[in-house]
């Protein structure tokens, strides 16, 4: 996997007629699960704004609620490096 619970992550890729969730950065939150043979992560965007979701069959832009939640393919998340904090003491340093 390419993500973990906790990352921000860009989308960089979704199914047809999701496309234009390409691009979005997300809050990626687990745990992991697989859906259709591939490994998912539950996301939220940070902007607020929608995205677009698969809801019995047809492509429709919802907000993302508890009762609407947006699950992501890992394999078109691209984690955005530097999402963990810097350690206070470098490895060997004096205190």
């Amino acid at each position: 996997m390419k993500c973990k619970h906790g990352d921000l992550a860009i989308i960089v890729d979704d199914f047809e007629g999701c496309k234009g969730n390409i691009g979005l950065i997300v809050r990626v939150i687990g745990p992991a699960e697989v859906v259709m043979e591939m490994t998912c992560w539950q996301v939220i965007p940070l902007s607020g704004q929608g995205m677009w979701l698969i809801d019995e069959g047809k492509a429709r832009k919802n907000l993302i609620t508890p009762r609407i939640q947006a699950i992501h393919p890992d394999k078109w998340l691209k984690p955005i490096k530097g999402n963990s904090p810097a350690p206070s003491k470098l490895e060997g340093e004096l205190a």
